[in-house]
């Protein structure tokens, strides 16, 4: 059997939790391999179904809740050879089955540094700037020491969708949570931008008390350039947005071709309405229509 026979990767047992396993299996066969099921407790799970079905229960099929996007917060580090304080990368992967609660250690960036900002993205990009800012909040007292602090970053989402992150200063228990409700929900380009301006809002002035914490760590918050909504950018995130509800609606009857030109579109078209460039937004805008023309039909 070769790779072009399978229409699938599904990965069980607690090693296929190495990422490599992960990176060689789509390396070599072109599939993205699917982690649907715990991969520790999948033994067991099929272990029930069987038990149900031998009782006589009709089981065709067992579901199992995933988180469809990846989240984590962004931290000071280094990136082609030069400190970057905008690095990111997942605490929850996306895929990973629910519920899920992972821990990330993380540290001050200077001595004797008192509150550090914890902001929350959700994507895969590891420029957090790239992604999707979600929530932000500060953790002030931390204790005054010459040494790098260690400070814990808890993300627990849960089958409802709601994703708790705590931030907790290791030594002495201080810590902070924060509630995101509705955090799997699919976010609107104007809702994006208006997330992106509470994060500049609440961060915008820079302190040098709020320093980041370093190379696995947070920061102070994306220093992104002003975006002020005219009445004309604003049409276009409307119009923007009607066509790509329309575009993501229709993903599941596309072909995987058309998927992966449609996914590059709706990435184009929000770089395009965040840059506000009017010429790649209507290109991109009119590409998409065209492709959910020719899936829809309408």
């Amino acid at each position: 059997m070769s790779s072009q026979d399978l229409d699938g990767i599904l990965l069980v047992g607690g090693s296929t939790r190495t990422p490599l396993v992960s990176r060689v299996l789509e390396e070599r066969t072109g599939l993205k391999p699917r982690q649907d099921v715990h991969p520790d407790l999948c033994v067991a799970l099929g272990a029930g179904v069987l038990a149900s079905r031998l009782a006589g229960h009709d089981i065709d099929r067992v579901l199992v809740d995933v988180s469809p996007y990846s989240f984590g917060i962004s931290y000071v580090g280094e990136r082609n050879g030069h400190s970057y304080p905008h690095c990111y990368h997942p605490i929850i992967t996306r895929n990973t089955p629910l519920p899920v609660t992972r821990s990330e250690s993380y540290y001050t960036t200077h001595p004797f540094q008192t509150t550090i900002s914890i902001e929350v993205y959700q994507g895969d990009s590891s420029d957090a700037l790239k992604n999707l800012p979600v929530d932000g909040f500060l953790i002030s007292d931390l204790t005054e020491m010459e040494e790098l602090n260690e400070v814990l970053c808890r993300m627990a989402l849960d089958l409802d969708g709601i994703l708790h992150v705590t931030a907790i200063e290791k030594r002495t228990g201080l810590s902070k949570h924060v509630r995101i409700e509705n955090a799997l929900a699919v976010k609107s380009v104007i809702e994006i931008e208006e997330a992106r301006a509470r994060l500049r809002e609440l961060f915008g002035a820079p302190d040098g008390d709020y320093a980041p914490i370093n190379a696995e760590a947070t920061e102070s918050g994306p220093s992104a350039p002003e975006n002020v909504i005219g009445p004309g950018w604003k049409k276009k995130h409307e119009e923007a947005e009607a066509v790509l509800k329309r575009s993501r609606a229709l993903l599941d009857k596309m072909h995987d071709e058309d998927k992966e030109e449609a996914i590059e579109l709706h990435e184009a078209l929000e770089e395009s309405l965040e840059a506000r460039d009017d010429g790649a937004f209507d290109d991109a805008l009119n590409a998409l229509k065209d492709l959910s023309f020719f899936v829809g039909g309408k």
